[in-house]
């Protein structure tokens, strides 16, 4: 996860935006979605 993050600094500003932001049921999808990507 750390890696990834500061792989892609945009991917860990959309997780801390969304987990502010998004309803829990909304949250892990989204996080799933961008370990995909």
């Amino acid at each position: 996860m750390m890696n990834d993050s500061m792989k892609d600094p945009g991917n860990s500003y959309l997780l801390e935006i969304g987990l502010e932001e998004m309803p829990a049921g909304m949250i892990l999808p989204a996080v799933e979605q961008l370990k995909h990507n």
